[in-house]
């Protein structure tokens, strides 16, 4: 079942019209100018439309189809390791409440630049 929703920001939840699974991107810029994944630098977009992994957060696992995901917040930012709880705020409140609200698709973006082994770099909706 499909789903898209354009937000007042110009935020897609859900499907991206021309996007479709494993597609490849260059990097985070190209995913933004995409308005696949809104920001440089965050994991997780506004409103929780999509989460980037970048080998960020030790904890992070990705099985291929299946990504296990920390989330955001409470990493120390020399080691990667979590040194506090995370709090349900910002972009981890976004991911709760669609969820709560059966939105249901978020879209999982791997970067390749930081992984010893890279995955496949590419887009996929949930």
């Amino acid at each position: 079942m499909s789903y898209t929703e354009t937000l007042s920001d110009g935020t897609i939840l859900g499907d991206v019209p021309g996007i479709s699974y494993r597609t490849f991107f260059r990097d985070r810029q190209e995913l933004h100018d995409k308005k696949l994944h809104r920001g440089l630098m965050r994991g997780i977009a506004p409103h929780g439309s999509s989460i980037v992994l970048s080998g960020g957060y030790v904890d992070d696992e990705d099985l291929g189809d299946v990504i296990i995901y920390t989330g955001e917040g409470g990493r120390d930012s020399t080691t990667g390791r979590q040194i506090a709880d995370q709090q349900l705020t910002l972009g981890n409140r976004a991911l709760a409440e669609k969820t709560l609200n059966g939105i249901p698709q978020i879209w999982q973006v791997k970067s390749c630049n930081r992984f010893t082994h890279p995955p496949p770099c590419s887009a996929r909706s949930e």
